[in-house]
């Protein structure tokens, strides 16, 4: 299914790297050329030597080699990789993406060879979370995942299970089978609807009693948003009218806010 397309993998300092191995065999058997960055934090989680054997390619941990008796030339091409993988790859996943390593991409730090690869990519990234619960709901971290999806970073939302800490609660890494479909998903998806306009509402609408209280609705917009990116990435022109929620834009989909089911109405019947 994956026969000829270029996946770097991207793996940084937290726990659940071990499972990465399972994800490089499973792509690796479905035809895909893996190429595998490490942060110096994650080799102490997973072997770069498991990976290297499993990917059939050198792990890359160090943004300068370790010897200093390599050729001008040798060091030039080693400089240069980051710029290399980020042009070579088809599509660039980090997982497991610690808070750390999250912060550092949503405000352009580029301190170590996994995150000048991803500065210097061109190819779609997606970013798998991993951390403690705790750390997961501090606003500092939502704040830097909304910044990256509204810089057009794909985040993979961690689940809801049993923690490194020992606790309970969000923070889990998507296993690897669903980190898997969702490169197939990505890479093999059709443009199907392309040259298509498509027209979504979504979120509440508001419908004042009088000038302090109002009726509304629960509604958090998530489907129609989910929708909207999900047309959009089928090719489609779309356009979303959305009622009053906290969700970022979506990069490519021209979006229109409104507050009462008249306001919703009128848009519609405009842009239709």
């Amino acid at each position: 299914m994956l026969k000829g397309k270029k996946i770097l993998l991207g793996i940084s300092g937290g726990i659940a790297a071990y499972k990465i191995c399972y994800l490089v065999r499973m792509l690796v058997k479905q035809g895909a050329e893996v190429r595998i960055i490490m942060t110096p934090t994650a080799a102490k989680f997973v072997s770069p030597i498991t990976l290297s054997a499993l990917s059939k390619n050198e792990v890359i941990i160090n943004m300068f080699p370790e010897s200093n008796d390599l050729s001008k030339a040798e060091k030039v091409e080693t400089k240069t990789w980051h710029v290399n993988l980020g042009i070579w790859a088809d599509v660039f996943v980090i997982a497991p993406a610690t808070a750390n390593t999250i912060a550092k991409i949503a405000n352009g730090i580029s301190d170590n060879f996994l995150l000048a690869s991803v500065l210097a990519s061109r190819c779609p990234v997606v970013i798998a979370p991993t951390m403690d619960d705790d750390m997961y709901k501090n606003p500092a971290t939502k704040n830097n995942i909304d910044k990256l999806k509204t810089l057009g970073y794909k985040i993979l939302d961690p689940v809801y299970g049993e923690l490194a800490s020992g606790l309970t609660g969000e923070g889990r890494m998507a296993e690897p089978e669903t980190i898997f479909d969702y490169i197939n998903d990505l890479l093999l998806k059709k443009k199907d609807l392309y040259g298509k306009k498509i027209l979504i509402t979504a979120g509440p609408t508001i419908e004042y009693l009088d000038s302090v209280r109002f009726i509304t609705n629960s509604s958090t917009g998530k489907m129609g948003f989910e929708l909207a990116r999900a047309a959009k990435d089928r090719g489609a022109d779309v356009t979303l009218i959305t009622g009053p929620v906290s969700l970022p834009d979506i990069e490519s989909v021209k979006r229109i806010d409104v507050k009462t089911t008249e306001e919703m109405f009128k848009k519609v019947k405009r842009v239709i």
